[in-house]
């Protein structure tokens, strides 16, 4: 399973989405940055991808949020969520194709096999729905 993993694909995809540039292929609107072009197994921070080898054994549902380190604004509004979803998560992402080049790419960066193969090919083989809770929509967050 990957609640986690999610999370963190979708605060990537956010601050892709806000800064409208696309690191990638350097292209300036989100838009163009699509899930043909985009791998979602990479595209995280790369020690996130062996948060699965922490997980107690039998674990099978895991509670995952993201919020603000801090910033010059006192209060954010999280805004595009249901967007983004729509737009880089519905439909297939992830293939076999992508689930090979990222296992390269990972044993290159890590110097090992690191990657979750196994789940990864899981989501391949089951319908994965992302799920999100619509009282996220508007939310008003704050600082500490």
């Amino acid at each position: 399973f990957f609640p986690s993993l999610y999370a963190c694909i979708i605060h990537h995809l956010i601050a892709y989405a806000v800064t409208m540039k696309c690191q990638k292929c350097e292209q300036n609107s989100m838009d163009e940055y699509n899930t043909n072009v985009i791998n979602l197994i990479c595209f995280s921070d790369s020690y996130k991808v062996s948060h699965y080898l922490q997980y107690p054994k039998g674990t099978t549902e895991v509670y995952s949020y993201f919020e603000s380190r801090g910033g010059k604004f006192s209060e954010t509004l999280f805004f595009g969520l249901q967007y983004i979803i729509k737009r880089y998560l519905a439909g297939q992402v992830v293939t076999l194709k992508k689930i090979e080049s990222a296992k390269e790419m990972m044993r290159k960066h890590f110097g090992r096999d690191l990657i979750n193969e196994e789940g990864w090919r899981y989501i391949l083989q089951v319908n994965f729905d992302v799920i999100s809770s619509s009282e996220t929509r508007w939310t008003l967050t704050y600082k500490d």
